[in-house]
């Protein structure tokens, strides 16, 4: 039967089982069902295929959800792939610590940022807010790098610098079929196969990898402009001139790995050619703990609680937990069901109706014989509760020698009250008022 009281037990039981569910569902790893553009994304444009193939080889990789601080030992490598700009401009103090601790002994492989978004754009043009990219290179130390475009196939360098990836920002889409789009499109790329020169770190890798695949145009290059290199990794592009696929500079005691186009290791072409030996020397050669930052990809909630509102996931439990508050409030504040009656006011106070019935006993042909009796009774009921006894041991004898135990004088007066009262009431007939309320007073007075 549908009515007001089961209608709330039932929006209840829903908001229960929606909070249950959305906190198992935020216990899960933070995959965006692999749409992202990720060490978690499945997709075309995602990089589950590059961790995967560290974990098939025994590479000691994992991925930090959290700012890399947590990383003590300096004999390993942090991989910062295609992060955020958005993010990069909110947390610059963190690169700043990864800076410090490459120049202790560190190694990191990064790729310039990806995912500009139009307001950021904008600001760009307006002076407001510098390139990612720069920004990115200045906080490590890298103030004379810059990342421009080549075409292996056909056309020039163009220094515009471009960081924008076609599945980027697909985060912050909440359409299933937007993300579909966006994944199609990052795999409709055209590839084109170029044979990779190394040289200084990197040249043990010349017999290793012959051929890679690269897009076919607009590959993101680097600029080093007489950088002192540990080493670099070039190709030749449609015009004949070499162009910087990656390289190597050294921070201190320890050493920076850009590679310049963050899609070389991408699903759809870690399986192509010497694409994913390439990875595994760029990421894990060295056989040193590899951790995936992933952080900078904001799968770590950070900065205003508010802005978990703007989340479906957490406004829809906000909004739950709210509903079930003001429930319980209405609920415990109104009564369901028809309305009471009024009820009457009496005539009389409660000190009045106790004066009129002992004016009634009073009155009554035993009356002080049975007040003396009631008290006497009520003050031994008393008396046998707080001194512990059980229900049994009753009687006066019982209870003056508890209470001679604890209080020797106390039973005394006691015993002597029972006895004044049980000599009074020998004879009831000839109780008058005083006797009565000076026994009474007496037998009170051992409570």
């Amino acid at each position: 039967m549908l009515t007001a009281r089961n209608a709330i037990w039932a929006a209840i039981t829903i908001a229960i089982l929606s909070i249950l569910g959305s906190v198992i569902s935020l216990l899960q790893p933070p995959d965006s069902d692999g749409f992202a553009s990720d060490s978690y994304g499945t997709r075309g444009a995602g990089y589950r295929g590059v961790f995967e193939t560290l974990q098939r080889l025994e590479v000691p990789v994992q991925r930090l959800l959290v700012p890399a601080d947590a990383i003590r030992e300096t004999d390993a490598t942090l991989v910062l792939w295609a992060p955020y700009a958005a993010l990069l401009e909110r947390e610059p103090v963190y690169l700043q610590r990864i800076s410090g601790w490459v120049s202790r002994g560190g190694r990191l492989v990064l790729t310039p940022p990806a995912g500009a978004n139009p307001e950021l754009l904008q600001a760009m043009m307006n002076g407001k807010a510098t390139d990612p990219v720069d920004a990115l290179f200045s906080k490590l130390g890298l103030d004379g790098l810059r990342v421009s475009q080549a075409n292996p196939v056909d056309g020039s360098a163009d220094e515009s610098g471009s960081f924008q990836d076609p599945i980027a920002g697909i985060r912050d889409d909440l359409s299933i079929t937007a993300r579909m789009e966006r994944a199609k499109a990052a795999l409709n790329l055209p590839r084109h196969e170029i044979q990779p020169s190394f040289s200084g770190c990197f040249a043990d890798l010349q017999n290793a990898v012959t051929s890679i695949d690269v897009p076919q145009t607009g590959v993101d290059v680097l600029l080093t402009q007489r950088m002192p290199l540990n080493g670099r990794i070039v190709f030749q592009d449609a015009v004949g001139d070499q162009q910087t696929l990656a390289a190597s500079f050294p921070l201190g005691r320890g050493e920076v790995v850009v590679v310049g186009d963050s899609r070389l290791l991408q699903n759809q072409f870690i399986a192509r050619r010497d694409n994913a030996v390439l990875a595994v020397h760029l990421l894990g050669g060295s056989s040193l703990p590899v951790y995936f930052d992933e952080f900078y990809h904001g799968l770590t909630i950070r900065g205003n609680p508010m802005w978990l509102v703007t989340q479906p996931k957490y406004a829809v439990t906000t909004v739950l937990l709210l509903t079930v508050v003001a429930l319980w409030a209405w609920r415990r504040a109104v009564f369901l069901g028809p309305a009471l009656t009024d009820k009457p006011v009496s005539r009389r106070t409660l000190v009045e109706y106790i004066e009129s019935m002992s004016r009634f006993f009073v009155r009554g042909h035993a009356s002080h014989a049975f007040l003396l009796r009631e008290v006497r009774g009520g003050v031994l009921w008393n008396l046998r509760h707080r001194l512990g006894l059980n229900p049994g041991q009753e009687s006066v004898n019982d209870i003056v020698a508890a209470l001679e135990r604890k209080n020797p004088a106390a039973a005394v007066e006691l015993r002597a009250a029972v006895q004044s009262v049980d000599d009074l009431l020998l004879h009831p007939r000839r109780l008058g008022s005083r006797d009565t309320l000076m026994a009474m007073q007496r037998i009170s007075a051992c409570l």
